[in-house]
């Protein structure tokens, strides 16, 4: 079973609420996705990371200051695992 992780580091006050997304659709807490927010790190969890999951995760966080968005795209082959960074 591989299990993937994405971080993200964020500095904002107050804390910022957050959305993960995946090629456009929200994800939500389950067995398989795990999201948790602690000192300035977002987290995403994938458990049991398949090719399905590949695409275009994005993080959407904001507070009464401002907004950020981040993306990063995740290739899920059946021999090895590739991520590649797009700034925004």
């Amino acid at each position: 079973m591989f299990v993937c992780r994405i971080v993200v580091q964020i500095a904002a006050y107050p804390p910022p609420r957050f959305t993960w997304l995946v090629n456009g659709k929200q994800i939500s807490q389950s067995q398989r996705f795990k999201i948790n927010y602690e000192e300035g790190q977002i987290t995403l969890v994938i458990f049991n990371v398949q090719p399905q999951d590949s695409g275009d995760y994005i993080l959407k966080a904001a507070n009464d200051l401002g907004e950020c968005t981040w993306k990063t795209t995740l290739k899920i082959k059946r021999k090895y695992l590739e991520i590649s960074e797009q700034p925004n």
